[in-house]
Parts: structure tokens; C-alpha cells; sequence
């Protein structure tokens, strides 16, 4: 019995002290602070992974690239091919 309303005990100081962490944290002074204290980081960061993105971009749009040229390709080779079948039909028909 008595470790059942210890553990009551720890369960309800605990949510208390969630709730009262979250209450200062829903302040906006200290809002601001927290992006005053993270921005540095973020910066550093971002700062280091920009190579990178730049880098997926590039092969992205070379990617791009690569499928608008293979899906020309297809169209041309598909328009080439129904030419060439109407030609066959059209000089059958004239002999």
C-alpha cells in the first residue's frame, strides 16, 4: 500500500513539474530567448550542409534533364515510326 501512493506521489510531482516547465516555456520572453540561443546553431548548420544541398539540386536538375531527353527521344522515335508506317500505306495504295 505504500508504494502504490508513493507512486502516485512521484506521478503527480512529476506532471507538475511538466506542466509548470511548459508554462515557462509558453512565455514569450522566454520564446525569444530560445531563438536568440538556438539561432547560432542553426546557422552553423545550415552553414554546413549547404554544399550538400546545392549538390542534391544539381542532380536533380540534371535528372530532370536526363528524362526530358529520353522522353523526347521516345516522342521523336514514336513520330518517326508512324511517318514511316503512313508513308508504307500511302505508297501500297498508289502501286
Amino acid at each position: 500500500m505504500v508504494s502504490s501512493s508513493n507512486s502516485n506521489m512521484n506521478t503527480h510531482f512529476k506532471n507538475k513539474a511538466i506542466d509548470y516547465c511548459l508554462d515557462i516555456i509558453k512565455r514569450e520572453d522566454v520564446k525569444n530567448e530560445l531563438k536568440q540561443l538556438f539561432k547560432p546553431v542553426i546557422q552553423l548548420i545550415l552553414q554546413e550542409i549547404y554544399p550538400y544541398i546545392y549538390l542534391s539540386v544539381l542532380f536533380l536538375l540534371i535528372s530532370f534533364f536526363l528524362v526530358l531527353g529520353i522522353f523526347i527521344l521516345l516522342l521523336r522515335n514514336n513520330y518517326i515510326s508512324q511517318v514511316s508506317q503512313v508513308l508504307q500505306t500511302t505508297t501500297t495504295t498508289t502501286n
